[in-house]
C-alpha cells in the first residue's frame, strides 16, 4: 500500500493547478475589461440624458464640453462638479429625422442627435412638439 505521492504526481498536481489559475486570471482580466467597457458606456448614457434634454440646433457639428451644454439650463454652483463637467467634451451631430403629425392638431418634430467622446458614440431620439 502507497502512503506517499511520487514525485511524478506532485508535478502533474503543480500543472494542472498551474494551469487553472493562469485561466481563472484570464477570466479576470477579461471581466475587468467588460466592466471599464460598461461603465463607460453606462456614463455615457447618463451624460446624453442629461445633456439631450437642451441640445438645441445650434450645437450641430460642435465639440461642447457637458458644461457648456447643462449650465444653459441648470446652476451648478459645486467646483468639483463644475471640473468634472468641463473634462468631458463631446461631438454633438444634431439631424431632423422625422415628423408625426396628429390629426392636423399638432405636429411632434424627431431629431437624431449623436454624441461620441473619445471612447463611445451613441444615438439619441428627442421629441419635440
Amino acid at each position: 500500500m502507497k502512503t506517499s505521492f511520487l514525485l511524478i504526481e506532485a508535478i502533474m498536481a503543480i500543472v494542472i493547478l498551474s494551469f487553472s489559475l493562469v485561466g481563472l486570471l484570464q477570466l479576470n482580466g477579461t471581466t475587468m475589461d467588460m466592466l471599464a467597457f460598461v461603465s463607460s458606456r453606462s456614463s455615457l448614457y447618463q451624460d446624453a440624458s442629461l445633456v439631450s434634454q437642451t441640445i438645441t440646433k445650434d450645437y450641430n457639428k460642435k465639440t461642447k464640453s457637458a458644461y457648456d451644454i447643462v449650465s444653459k439650463k441648470y446652476n451648478i454652483d459645486n467646483l468639483d462638479v463644475k471640473q468634472a463637467l468641463s473634462k468631458e467634451k463631446y461631438k454633438i451631430k444634431v439631424d431632423s429625422y422625422s415628423q408625426l403629425v396628429f390629426a392636423d392638431i399638432f405636429t411632434i418634430d424627431i431629431h437624431r442627435i449623436s454624441l461620441s467622446n473619445e471612447k463611445n458614440k451613441i444615438q439619441i431620439y428627442k421629441l419635440t412638439p
